[in-house]
């Protein structure tokens, strides 16, 4: 069974990084943003397929 971890500010610079070096390292992200209908994180469903990080 995968850690989950909540990553927060995940549509930054550095919280970005860390997202992807979880998800890399094989644990189940869950990304915290202030805007969820904002660009960062529209981006970021988009990168998972529509599910979120």
């Amino acid at each position: 069974m995968p850690v989950r971890v909540a990553v927060l500010g995940a549509t930054g610079g550095q919280g970005g990084a860390v997202v992807r070096a979880l998800r890399d390292g094989g644990y189940e992200v869950r990304a915290v943003v202030r805007d969820p209908y904002g660009a960062g994180a529209r981006l970021g469903r988009a990168r998972r397929g529509g599910g979120g990080w």
